[in-house]
C-alpha cells in the first residue's frame, strides 16, 4: 500500500476530474459495485466509468474486473479524506510505492511503457503499431498509465515518460542486476 504522502498526491492528480472522483467515492460507499451499479450511482457514461476506474487502477487504488473494489490504499486514502488533519502530498512518488505501482500494472502498460523508453514524444498511431494493441486496448493501457502518473500525454494525441516513469524503468533495472532483496550497490 502507498504511504499516506503518496496517497495524497495520488488522489491531487484526480482531484480535479470530476468523473474520476465520482466513481472513486462511489467505490467507498458500496461492496464491489458492477458497471451497471457504478453508471446508476455517478450519472456517468459507461465510458467515462471505464475511464475512471482505469485511472484508479493505475494508481493502485482499485482492483476487480466485473465488479470493483477499492484496494487497501483507496481504503487508507478514503479514511484520509475524512480528517481535517491530512498529510501534506510528496513532491513525487516515492521509490517504494512507485516500486508497487509498478508491480500492479497490466501487461499491456508494459508494453507501452516499453515503445515510450528511451524516446521523446511518441503518438498514438505509433504506439499502436509498435504494441500491437487494439485502439481499445490501447486507450485502456494509456488510462492506466496515466493514472500510476508514469506517462505524460499531450491532449491525448502524443505521450511520453514522465519523470515517475523514467525512475521506475531505472529502479526496475537496478533491481535487476542487484536482485529485489539485495540492498543497493550489492550486485549478484
Amino acid at each position: 500500500m502507498p504511504c499516506d504522502p503518496c496517497l495524497m498526491l495520488l488522489y491531487r492528480s484526480f482531484r480535479g476530474a470530476e468523473n474520476i472522483r465520482k466513481v472513486f467515492f462511489a467505490l467507498g460507499g458500496e461492496e464491489f459495485p458492477t458497471h451497471d451499479t457504478l453508471m446508476r450511482e455517478t450519472e456517468l457514461t459507461l465510458h467515462h466509468v471505464r475511464d475512471g476506474l482505469n485511472f484508479l487502477r493505475g494508481a493502485g487504488l482499485v482492483w476487480g474486473d466485473n465488479c470493483h473494489g477499492l484496494s487497501e490504499g483507496g481504503w487508507r486514502l478514503l479514511e484520509l479524506l475524512r480528517h481535517a488533519e491530512q498529510p501534506e502530498p510528496s513532491a513525487a512518488l516515492c521509490d517504494d510505492c512507485l516500486l508497487e505501482i509498478g508491480t500492479l500494472l497490466p501487461a499491456d502498460g508494459y508494453m507501452v511503457l516499453a515503445q515510450l523508453r528511451g524516446r521523446g514524444l511518441c503518438s498514438r498511431h505509433e504506439l499502436l503499431i509498435g504494441t500491437g494493441l487494439t485502439v481499445a486496448k490501447l486507450r485502456e493501457a494509456l488510462v492506466v498509465l496515466e493514472g500510476a502518473q508514469l506517462i505524460q500525454g499531450a491532449r491525448g494525441r502524443v505521450f511520453r515518460l514522465s519523470e515517475a516513469g523514467q525512475r521506475l524503468e531505472w529502479l526496475l533495472q537496478r533491481q535487476r542486476v542487484t536482485g529485489p532483496g539485495a540492498p543497493p550497490g550489492v550486485s549478484r
